[in-house]
């Protein structure tokens, strides 16, 4: 069964909703209009919400306009971006969403190395325009995910370690707050405001840009080399002492999955769970081959796609995972260390994936992100070593209830063994201790600020 609320229909203001169209630059969407089910879908099949009015501006004052809006009509207040919040709060029933795809425009100084990032662009526009120029900043490790939505989290992904988290690379936003003014925040101007939205999100208002520093990359050392499942326990312990050692400009995410029937997997494996690493070394190519020769050399690997290849390139292994219409689940945890307790658990899960879709991930992170001061944004655990997702996907509703016992249980198994903390990126519908636990000792400076510019909670859509 879709988890989606059945409320009463809102009853709005018709005066009120043509004045906004008639003042509106963008578009105005309402239930009975072509377009509206298109605009209302999100990432995540599993909600299915039914809300009052969209909203896609085309600028910073259409989003003033809409705020302003939804507080005369005491509304809840959704942000679109790239619609993949895995608890679908990118929508909200009988509320007002504010669809932010008309504002995708990115600019690049190359010189300065800085870009500016209207909130509706994805990871992969800022590519387009900043990848001919040589530049990059860490991302998250899906193209078509909503650049807004994963920097405002934290932003991990292939560059993190080498250049720290999206949030750690923010020079300033535009946003809308609750009483809808627009305002910039960042290091010299509402600083308290700039320091809350690095890891906070959406709680303090509409981002509608994002200044962001840009590093010098273009080729990365980079790929994927994988093994059969029945290997995976010995490649895990080796990965751990490989991993303990690597530099800053090793990145990589292990992944437990179904083989793909892909060219470059044999056909014997195709349909089979296997141990896949994939790896971005975003330094020197040669330095990278060195690097990563004892990784992939280690109990013959089936796979070995790696070698040099261009960032984008590196991108777009993770853009199948963006797909839409597709139902999924997930929980998350830190690791400080990968433990013998943990590698056993994880490979006993990982063993007894629910479908051919579900894939259970362990991100690397440490490196530079770990040299940035605990209080110097909001992000609440900047010293684990991993991130362990366990991501349930499926197609057919009927199938839910089993996916979701897997990943409870697995979070549940690994519970002895994981960190504190949770990677606010990767919560689920899940919670209040949940959220609060993604911010540790960060969590009361963040309060502070949140009734200072949002007194009412009218910004709740959103890991609260």
């Amino acid at each position: 069964m879709l988890e989606e609320a059945i409320r009463p229909a809102v009853v709005l203001d018709d005066g009120e909703v043509r004045e906004l169209e008639h003042e509106l630059v963008g578009a105005l969407i309402r239930p009975t209009d072509a377009e509206y089910d298109t605009a209302r879908q999100t990432w995540n099949a599993r909600f299915s919400r039914r809300p009052a009015l969209i909203v896609r501006p085309a600028g910073d004052e259409d989003v003033v306009r809409a705020v302003r809006f939804a507080r005369r009509q005491e509304l809840t207040l959704a942000i679109r971006g790239g619609a993949h919040s895995l608890a679908g709060l990118g929508v909200a029933d009988d509320g007002l969403v504010l669809d932010m795809s008309g504002m995708r425009r990115i600019t690049v100084d190359p010189a300065a190395r800085v870009a500016r990032v209207q909130a509706g662009a994805r990871w992969k526009d800022l590519e387009a325009v900043a990848g001919p120029l040589g530049l990059a900043t860490p991302s998250g490790t899906c193209p078509t995910t909503g650049v807004a939505g994963v920097a405002l989290g934290g932003g991990v992904g292939w560059l993190t370690r080498h250049y720290g988290l999206s949030i750690d690379n923010l020079l300033g936003v535009d946003i809308v707050t609750a009483d809808g003014v627009l305002r910039h925040a960042s290091a010299t101007e509402n600083p308290d405001l700039f320091w809350a939205v690095r890891g906070g999100g959406g709680n303090f208002g509409v981002v509608t840009m994002l200044e962001m520093r840009l590093y010098p990359v273009t080729m990365l050392f980079g790929g994927m080399i994988g093994w059969p499942m029945a290997q995976a326990g010995d490649v895990l312990r080796h990965f751990r002492e490989f991993a303990a050692a690597a530099p800053d400009e090793f990145g990589s995410i292990v992944m437990f999955m179904t083989a793909p029937p892909a060219p470059f997997v044999p056909p014997a494996l195709h349909g089979q769970p296997v141990i896949a690493i994939a790896v971005a070394y975003s330094g020197d190519l040669e330095e990278g081959a060195r690097v990563v020769a004892p990784l992939r050399a280690f109990g013959a690997p089936a796979v070995d796609t790696l070698g040099p290849l261009p960032y984008a390139a590196m991108q777009a292994i993770g853009e199948p995972a963006g797909e839409m219409g597709v139902q999924h689940y997930i929980k998350s945890g830190y690791l400080d260390t990968l433990s013998d307790a943990a590698i056993d658990t994880i490979v006993a899960y990982a063993g007894a994936l629910p479908g051919p879709m579900t894939a259970l991930h362990l991100n690397q992170i440490g490196g530079a992100m770990t040299r940035v001061p605990a209080d110097a944004t909001a992000f609440g655990r900047r010293t684990a070593q991993f991130i362990v997702n366990a991501m349930p996907t499926w197609v057919d509703p009927a199938q839910g209830a089993a996916h979701r016992a897997w990943a409870d249980t697995f979070l549940a198994a690994m519970a002895p063994v994981l960190g504190e903390g949770v990677y606010v990126n990767f919560l689920d519908a899940e919670s209040p201790d949940r959220v609060r636990a993604a911010y540790g000792t960060n969590w009361d400076r963040l309060r502070a600020v949140k009734r200072a510019y949002d007194p009412t909670n009218f910004f709740h859509q959103n890991q609260n």
